[in-house]
């Protein structure tokens, strides 16, 4: 029992008496004690005073508390489990009817008796109304706003994933080509070392073809002793015996330049 008794005061604070007293500029209190009678919530700001037992009857409704209560000038109102629970809109749409009578019946010349009821604001009752609904919706599940809006959250992100890859293709279509390795340069990394005087021995690549390194690129034919340069035709195709670094130093060792080579 005190566990329901605590859901009734949760779900009725949240759904029905805050978003009633948010629109029409109200404050409350909870569990609070009225001529000496302890109630659930609390309305005490002039002219609106209202006691509100919700769930289980309190000693507000015993036969010594709603005198008391009556003689403090406070309105008892009592809503059960069930209504609170499946009618919240009714709930609320009874508590404003008696606050705007509460303060019209203050508002009333003197000696004119009580006045007639007065229309209600159909467009405030209506905008706490949807408030209530909103409010019991996200009690009931709290997942209910995040169901509603994340099928517009996933259809944003697909556009925004849309957008977003050709702007990065388009970016790396920018961006410059990798210089391609060279021969020289993967030859490098081989280790092969120069001499003094401009010669190397010929180092390997990664899959064991000799050439020649980055610091000494020019290719040198033992048999033929006919030295090759980078970008003359058949450069390539040359298996290097020894390297040099410049044509001077092909030359100082008997080299010649090949047909073609600028010597």
């Amino acid at each position: 029992m005190v566990a329901d008794k605590t859901e009734d005061l949760r779900q009725f604070e949240t759904v029905v008496l805050a978003p009633v007293c948010r629109r029409m500029g109200l404050s409350f209190s909870s569990l609070s004690s009225v001529a000496d009678v302890r109630v659930d919530f609390r309305i005490d700001q002039q002219p609106y005073r209202m006691a509100i037992d919700v769930g289980e009857p309190g000693p507000a409704s015993s036969s010594g508390g709603a005198p008391r209560l009556a003689a403090d000038r406070f309105e008892y109102v009592h809503f059960n489990s069930q209504q609170v629970r499946d009618d919240p809109a009714f709930c609320a749409e009874y508590l404003v009817r008696e606050l705007v009578g509460q303060h019209a019946a203050a508002s009333a010349p003197a000696g004119k008796g009580q006045p007639p009821p007065p229309p209600l604001d159909q467009a405030m009752l209506d905008e706490i109304k949807a408030e209530v609904a909103q409010a019991n919706d996200q009690v009931k599940d709290p997942d209910a706003a995040w169901k509603k809006w994340a099928p517009i959250a996933a259809a944003a992100l697909v556009i925004i994933g849309g957008l977003a890859v050709p702007a990065v293709n388009s970016l790396r279509s920018n961006e410059p080509e990798p210089a391609p390795v060279t021969a020289a340069a993967a030859c490098l990394v081989a280790g092969a070392s120069t001499t003094s005087g401009g010669l190397s021995g010929p180092g390997t690549t990664e899959d064991g073809t000799p050439c020649c390194p980055e610091e000494a690129p020019l290719k040198g034919d033992s048999d033929s002793l006919a030295y090759y340069t980078p970008g003359q035709e058949g450069y390539d195709s040359v298996t290097p015996q020894v390297c040099f670094t410049t044509p001077e130093s092909a030359q100082s060792f008997g080299f010649s330049a090949a047909n073609g080579t600028a010597s």
